[in-house]
């Protein structure tokens, strides 16, 4: 009688806690550690004081100094955080540097982008070129970008749209106080 064929598993780490980790073609529930250096790998979260994903993808990274590169991470917090020819879903960051890449929204002090697009960039300053983003909220931008809103439009935008719903409802109150 023929054995029932099984597919083979990977092996799943839950949970790794080391001084320095080095992963290769894992995949594991969590991470932590002073240095954490993946290749090939899926991670859940990961939390490290130093931190380099070579091909790899994340769910939630915190690190004081982050490199990603031909990577993926959904959710990322750092101090320094360099992102080349990856995705990332939400960044936050004291400084980010994007060469190549791509992401959903960025919030940063200091922003330099270079052949990358992302949907929203917050930023005290904002760098390189070209950035093309949907929205940008910055103080200082040095560079050419292509945006769709900038700070200036955001705010005639916001005040716009303030005075179009103040002006609605107070043609609805009117509108209602004739009826009534």
């Amino acid at each position: 009688m023929d054995e029932p064929m099984t597919e083979p598993q990977e092996d799943f780490e839950e949970q790794i806690k080391a001084e320095t980790v080095n992963l290769s073609q894992s995949l594991v529930g969590s991470v932590q550690a002073e240095m954490a250096r993946l290749n090939q790998t899926a991670v859940q979260s990961l939390a490290a004081n130093e931190m380099e994903v070579r091909q790899s993808i994340a769910d939630r990274v915190a690190a004081q100094d982050l490199d990603i590169q031909v990577g993926a991470v959904l959710s990322a917090q750092a101090g320094t955080l360099n992102l080349s020819q990856g995705l990332a879903g939400f960044m936050q960051a004291n400084d980010v540097v994007m060469n190549n890449s791509q992401a959903v929204a960025v919030y940063a002090q200091s922003v330099d982008m270079t052949e990358t697009q992302a949907g929203l960039v917050v930023a005290n300053q904002v760098q390189g070129g070209p950035v093309h983003t949907a929205i940008l909220l910055a103080g200082k931008v040095e560079g050419p970008v292509e945006t769709v809103l900038d700070t200036p439009r955001a705010a005639l935008f916001g005040l716009v749209t303030g005075v179009t719903i103040g002006l609605v409802m107070f043609a609805t109150r009117l509108l209602s106080r004739r009826r009534g």
